[in-house]
């Protein structure tokens, strides 16, 4: 970013909202080692366990299982620099020979090699002589709130600590700078993080003072702060570890502080109304730089249209030239405006603009903060909701915004500089992008940027070690079903897979052919996708892909086996009844995406079936053939089109034209009288009431009655405490033929 000169920018300090955090009791984190038995030394290796590594195409879940395969054996996935490979320890009893095990396992065609777990000798007299090392990492705490630091974990940073603690102790600590308002420096959490003779001011200045220009601007030590978000900002980077107070700072006693009071009084005592110039802001990082710091954090910033400024070309030299030349790390926070407007000093190309993050529990989602600034112009994301820290009062706060996001950032490159005190402060910038992980859209989004801050794979990456820091894989799912569900629709399902937020869905038209990405389900527990705008009976491949969080990290399944299936658009539900003595209504299911419906009709059900109706409404999914012959059974089939695309013809289904079934119910009307109803059916001459003793008895017909007449009853002259059953039937007179319909269901009565 290139930006116009002038002389002169006011920059307003980050505001955070702010809940105090009560004291939590004391939990104390630990690392451990199973304890291994080393026997029979003298073979040079460990009685009944072999080291076998597997080719390249082989997945960790299959390595295991061809390793227990081979010998009944417990087979343990072991980490390795080599992270295309995958290597098991195999555990057997102490008494096989391991010598033909190994032989046994290289036998396999999926195994590149295999051997015994080797053991090696220290040859010195006292085995318990230990070089004289600073002990300046810890990896368990006494500190009492360190339970309520949930960032940490988000951020992978107790990895990134017990990698230093094995690998890099000793070495000498990383200078951060603060610039802010000053920190509490008596701070019973900070007292001995801080380089006190290196915690300056800026001179006071009262209202209507004309600024210094000069940017000879003298910096004198302090004793108290000029506000409460120094000590904030201050004590996410360097709160003393394992000192049984409070918290862990994220860069865990590895960073020395110096806290630089950039803002003045000018128009007032509040803290709202302290204000940085331009020239301020200078004087503190080259004041910094002079010093010996290699990372400084400025979670500050004004946007366009604040005072009378826009751009600050000043700052922008001043960041370009310690940032190029002197090989210092700046860290800013993104701004708390929930916009992607310009906010600087975080949006110089030069600066690592960090967006706030809340606690997520899918990588999946949109964890922006919502009050967090983003856009274009920043760089990545890290922890800023509710981050417990320390505050002016000497206790804690778990303050929200971007100012707490920068720290835990600044904290992370003082971690990279203190394993590689040579490292570019670009390379810092690339190797914090290219290891962050992963959040919401893939890659880099306006939203999180390159993704959370990643301190393990941050801290590995500028030591120059390979890790992997990949989450396990999730589970395949199994495609069960590729079915048509329309004219150009197909319907795939598939088994639901553990800790799944959703599948990814991909097609193909061959079973080994290119599977293209058709679409996501993330909708929780849904497996199924409905797959249109297909060719008609055409036969497609689908694979599905699971995706889920695990360890805060984006995870994927293997793809599924392939299901196949064309989208045929077949009718299904087809159904006939008799409507009335001379026609009948014939049913089916709807098909998605039908223009319409063609019926077709045959006298018998292998005859030849001629279209008789063209229904051209997809919607319709009924049609009623009237003019037959009464008492005669017709066929039907039916088919659904697409404009000029037929789908299949459905199967079969028939029914006679007869009076329509009526429906009836039987009550008591005196102690020997029941009275039948029945509703009326349009067409017919009249009714038929039939009545018997039992259910599955003689039906005997009782009375017949017009269709004009009442649609009721009364049946007489009945044995009291006897139970009677009925049903009835319409009919209809055709010249001298009497055609009757179905009977009605059965009803029944106890007198």
């Amino acid at each position: 970013m290139r930006l116009s000169v002038i002389k002169k920018c006011i920059c307003y300090i980050t505001a955070v909202s702010v809940t105090v955090m009560l004291a939590a009791p004391v939990v104390s984190y630990g690392t451990a080692e199973d304890d291994v038995k080393l026997s029979n030394a003298d073979l040079g290796y460990v009685e009944g366990e072999v080291l076998v590594t597997f080719k390249e195409d082989v997945s960790e879940k299959e390595a295991v299982e061809i390793a227990q395969d081979v010998t009944d054996c417990e087979a343990t996935v072991l980490e390795t620099p080599q992270a295309e490979s995958t290597t098991v320890l195999a555990k057997t009893d102490e008494d096989k020979d391991v010598e033909k095990l190994v032989k046994k396992y290289e036998k396999d065609r999926e195994v590149a090699y295999a051997q015994p777990n080797y053991l090696y000798r220290i040859e010195t007299e006292d085995d318990n002589d230990q070089p004289s090392i600073a002990d300046d990492i810890k990896t368990s705490f006494n500190d009492p709130l360190y339970s309520q630091q949930w960032y940490i974990d988000k951020i992978d940073a107790d990895d990134a600590w017990k990698l230093i603690s094995e690998k890099y102790r000793g070495k000498e600590k990383v200078k951060v700078a603060v610039l802010d308002l000053g920190t509490k420096l008596d701070h019973k959490d900070l007292k001995d993080a801080m380089l006190t003779g290196n915690c300056v001011e800026v001179p006071k200045a009262a209202p209507g003072d004309k600024p210094d220009l000069s940017l000879e601007v003298e910096l004198k030590p302090y004793s108290t702060p000029r506000g409460y978000h120094g000590t904030l900002v201050g004590g996410v980077i360097a709160a003393v570890p394992n000192n049984g107070e409070g918290i862990v700072g994220v860069a865990n006693g590895l960073a020395e502080l110096m806290s630089i009071a950039v803002f003045r009084y000018r128009e007032g005592q509040a803290d709202s109304q302290k204000l940085a110039a331009s020239e301020d802001v200078v004087a503190g990082i080259n004041y910094a730089v002079k010093n010996g710091a290699k990372v400084i954090n400025m979670s500050f910033g004004h946007g366009l249209g604040s005072q009378s400024a826009t751009n600050d070309q000043l700052l922008e030299d001043t960041i370009n030239k310690v940032t190029k030349e002197d090989n210092v790390t700046i860290v800013c926070s993104a701004g708390n405006n929930d916009n992607t407007g310009l906010w600087l000093p975080s949006d110089f190309d030069a600066t690592i603009s960090v967006i706030s993050t809340d606690n997520y529990s899918s990588a999946f989602d949109n964890s922006r903060s919502s009050f967090s600034s983003y856009g274009k112009d920043k760089t990545l994301s890290a922890p800023g909701k509710k981050i417990i820290t320390t505050n002016t009062q000497g206790r804690y706060e778990s303050p929200s915004g971007t100012s707490m996001a920068a720290p835990v950032v600044a904290s992370v490159a003082a971690m990279m500089y203190y394993v590689n005190p040579d490292i570019k402060a670009n390379d810092v910038k690339r190797i914090l992008c290219d290891t962050a992980t992963d959040l919401y859209e893939t890659g880099w989004d306006d939203q999180t940027g390159y993704g959370n801050v990643n301190a393990y794979a941050a801290v590995a990456k500028a030591a120059g070690l390979e890790v992997d820091n990949k989450p396990a894989r999730l589970t395949p799912p199994t495609i069960t079903s590729v079915a048509s569900a329309g004219l150009g629709r197909l319907t795939v399902k598939w088994t639901p897979v553990a800790d799944a937020e959703g599948y990814y869905l991909y097609r193909s038209t061959s079973p080994n052919g290119t599977y293209s990405y058709v679409g996501a389900v993330r909708e929780k527990g849904k497996t199924s996708y409905t797959n249109g705008s297909r060719k008609l009976n055409s036969r497609y491949y689908y694979k599905v892909k699971a995706f889920g969080t695990v360890d805060n990290k984006k995870t994927f399944s293997d793809y599924s086996n392939y299901g196949a299936g064309a989208a045929t658009g077949k009718i299904s539900g087809i159904s006939a009844k008799s409507a009335t003595y001379s026609s009948v209504k014939v049913s089916w299911n709807r098909v998605q995406d039908a223009s319409g419906y063609k019926i077709y009709r045959a006298t018998s059900p292998r005859g030849r079936y001629k279209q008789v109706k063209r229904i051209t409404k997809g919607s319709t999914t009924s049609w009623r053939n009237t003019g037959l012959k009464s008492g005669k059974r017709y066929y039907y089939k039916v088919k659904a089109f697409k404009t000029s695309v037929n789908g299949p013809i459905s199967g079969y289904a028939s029914a006679r034209a007869l009076p329509a079934k009526v429906s009836i119910a039987v009550s008591k009307s005196k102690s020997t009288v029941a009275k039948v109803k029945w509703s009326k059916v349009s067409s017919v001459t009249g009714y038929k009431i039939y009545r018997a003793t039992s259910k599955k008895g003689k039906y005997k017909l009782v009375t017949i009655r017009k269709s004009s007449a009442k649609n009721y009853y009364y049946d007489k002259k009945l044995k009291r405490g006897k139970r009677y059953y009925y049903k009835v039937k319409a009919y209809k007179k055709i010249g001298r033929k009497t055609i009757n319909g179905y009977n009605s269901s059965i009803k029944n009565v106890k007198l």
